[in-house]
């Protein structure tokens, strides 16, 4: 996942009050699926507050979104398109990449609808292998 925004200034707040530009690309995945028929109808979407940006497929190229808070997470969804079954989600808090410099790039984990490990996030986890991930 990569994920890029303007990055905090040494204060914590952001460089301009107002909006935020951030811009979303999902480059690769690992252990969504063993089946072909789910992996050929399983894409993703983000969301940021209520815009909602779908993909055609897991991979997402530059969705971009206008923020004015960090209060509101990234959602990124994985979802069979077939059965509209949501199979994977992900908060990522925007908090997170500005406290990057303004990119995170890495493999995330992603986890079923309600799982409890997607209340936390730890930007310096790496995902077991085997656990389904996106870069």
């Amino acid at each position: 996942l990569a994920t890029r925004a303007p990055p905090l200034p040494h204060g914590g707040a952001p460089a301009r009050p107002g909006a935020m530009d951030i811009t979303v690309n999902v480059t690769d995945f690992k252990s969504l699926s063993q089946s072909e028929l789910i992996m050929r109808n399983l894409f993703a979407a983000v969301q940021i507050g209520s815009t909602r940006i779908p993909g055609r497929g897991v991979l997402l190229q530059d969705a971009r979104f206008r923020s004015g808070t960090v209060e509101n997470p990234l959602i990124l969804t994985l979802k069979n398109s077939q059965t509209e079954t949501v199979m994977y989600v992900r908060n990522i808090p925007i908090s997170v990449v500005l406290e990057h410099g303004g990119l995170l790039e890495r493999w995330v984990a992603v986890y079923p609808p309600g799982d409890p490990q997607n209340l936390h996030f730890d930007a310096g986890a790496t995902p077991k292998d085997g656990c389904p991930q996106v870069c």
